[in-house]
């Protein structure tokens, strides 16, 4: 009776390292089809790029005419940017997002009706465990009144999406980072990487610093400043003025339950 009750538990417990191996692995799949997906569209943005800089234009894969010489009605439209053929796709991309130094690449989603519409969806509006990153409602990008834009991305255990983030957890690390590029349809931002924080979810602390969404004195300048330095885990050599415009990176972070890594911008 015993022997049985062994062999009967050992024949379970084989059969939930089973189930439990095939969850895992199916998790795995679907995070790498979304990667790939989103490696796609990267690629197809920077082959246009490319296309563009040899002065070549492209609406689609397959009508490319040389931009020299060819005055032809029947390329109507050659004129428009790869953002422009996106935005027209999906009316919800605001800009590009590139972070060279992290592997960062995404579109950024504005939804200003539902601000977590994207947090499970990818850029099609299916549904994806990875999501794509999106923007703070209180701070789209061409809102002169906001001079902290805050930003959101998931940080995926397949290094995707912000997970790179958490790597930069030294001074030297933060300088020699590149620009983050967010190129939007009437032109590029560059912001240079200012200082890192780590909080923790619903503390007084990051009640604070996310209903941030800008100043309107030097006094709510230097506090938002005063806050970055006291709480942060590190800053670069990037010095922070009056007037200053700020780009805010914010992924989950593991240091305690709810932890939140932050990574903050200065607009060059």
């Amino acid at each position: 009776m015993k022997q049985r009750l062994v062999k009967i538990l050992g024949i379970a417990l084989i059969i939930i390292s089973l189930i439990s191996a095939g969850v895992f692995i199916n998790h795995q799949l679907i995070l790498n089809k979304e990667k790939i997906k989103f490696d796609n569209l990267s690629r197809e943005r920077d082959t246009y790029i490319a296309n563009r800089e040899e002065g070549v234009k492209s609406l689609d894969s397959d009508s490319k005419k040389e931009v020299e010489g060819d005055e032809s009605d029947d390329y109507e439209g050659f004129e428009q940017t790869w953002f422009t053929k996106m935005a027209t796709a999906n009316s919800d991309l605001l800009a590009w997002l590139t972070f060279e130094s992290l592997g960062i690449d995404y579109p950024l989603m504005y939804t200003p009706d539902n601000q977590n519409y994207y947090l499970h969806r990818d850029f099609d509006g299916q549904y994806s465990k990875s999501g794509t990153p999106f923007i703070d409602v209180r701070t789209p990008l061409d809102d002169i009144e906001s001079k902290i834009s805050i930003i959101y991305g998931h940080n995926m255990k397949n290094e995707t999406m912000f997970s790179g983030l958490t790597k930069l957890n030294s001074a030297d690390k933060i300088d020699d980072c590149c620009d983050i590029l967010l190129e939007k349809q009437d032109g590029m931002l560059r912001y240079k990487p200012y200082a890192v924080i780590k909080l923790k979810e619903y503390s007084s602390y990051a009640d604070y610093f996310y209903t941030q969404t800008g100043y309107e004195t030097e006094e709510e300048f230097l506090k938002y400043i005063n806050f970055i330095e006291k709480n942060g885990v590190c800053s670069s050599k990037v010095k922070a003025e009056y007037g200053a415009e700020f780009l805010v990176l914010s992924t989950c972070s593991y240091h305690v339950t709810g932890g939140r890594f932050v990574l903050i911008a200065i607009k060059k």
